[in-house]
């Protein structure tokens, strides 16, 4: 299942022969390659094992964005990290790096923001590159930690029930069962609050009241804030800008955390000294992903 829903999707191989427009006095953009190739020489350097990467590009390749798996035995079974990013030769944003939770049962995203790092584009971004990825995959293994706790917070905290009535009612064919919800006064604030903060847009409301009710998935069937959670990563899926997605996401996890009263903990910084030795062989050698 596509989670990345960038109009224009592309290969690493695709990364490699697209131009970089040249630097300015103010302005030093990155190859997407390059950037590509950092990250996944230092993931194998370390040894994590990476999969499903999903890599677009908009405004004529101006813009690049990214997502993929990060995969660990040591993490509870349901989901997984995600690690994505995006890079601009446009002066659009920053280069970021970016990790977030994925939902092994229906490939849905909510990022967190613990672990973002960022850069401008100037003139010592090239130098910076490679301690940005460091730092990242650094702080990853203390975000898995982090996100089991928050995990088992979300489903241990219950919530209202939703009220209902079933009605019948008369069709061309025969009578049928209508069910009639009225939102539980939680939901309703809740999700209104939601929609005020920015992390659905005014039109996602009913989805996301849809998914909550009657969720598609059996694990999802518990009323508590992990289910009530995935009834917004569904409904991120009509969401079309990575951005947005980063963005809704971390608002998502804010407004979560703040219920369930789930503070989590400080992530310690990579000290200045480590380094990853890396094998660059990668970057030498076309791949096909």
């Amino acid at each position: 299942m596509e989670r990345l829903m960038c109009n224009e999707k592309v290969t690493i191989d695709d990364l490699k022969l697209m131009k970089t427009p040249a630097p300015t006095a103010t302005h030093f953009p990155v190859p997407h390659y390059d950037v590509m190739m950092e990250q996944l020489d230092q993931l194998d350097a370390t040894g994590y094992k990476w999969d499903n990467l999903e890599i677009g590009v908009s405004h004529e390749t101006m813009r690049s964005f990214w997502i993929m798996d990060i995969l660990s035995d040591t993490v509870a079974k349901g989901w997984n990290s995600v690690w994505g990013g995006r890079n601009s030769h446009d002066k659009s944003y920053s280069l970021l790096f970016l990790a977030g939770l994925g939902t092994w049962i229906c490939a849905n995203l909510q990022f967190t923001g613990e672990v973002e790092v960022s850069s401008k584009h100037t003139k010592h971004i090239f130098d910076r590159l490679k301690r940005m990825v460091t730092k990242g995959l650094f702080e990853l293994t203390q975000f898995d930690a982090i996100n089991e706790e928050r995990v088992t917070a979300y489903k241990n905290y219950e919530l209202p029930p939703e009220n209902y009535e079933i009605t019948e009612i008369r069709t061309p064919e025969k009578w049928k069962e209508q069910i009639n919800y009225t939102s539980s006064e939680f939901i309703h604030d809740f999700v209104i609050k939601s929609m005020d903060r920015g992390v659905i847009a005014p039109s996602a409301v009913k989805n996301v009241l849809d998914e909550w009710r009657i969720p598609r998935f059996e694990e999802f069937a518990p009323r508590t804030a992990w289910s009530l959670s995935n009834a917004y990563t569904e409904s991120f899926k009509k969401y079309s800008n990575p951005h947005q997605l980063f963005q809704r996401g971390m608002s998502l996890t804010s407004m979560m955390d703040q219920l369930v009263d789930f503070k989590a903990p400080e992530i310690v910084e990579a000290p200045e000294d480590i380094e990853i030795d890396v094998v660059s062989r990668r970057r030498r050698v076309p791949v096909l992903n």
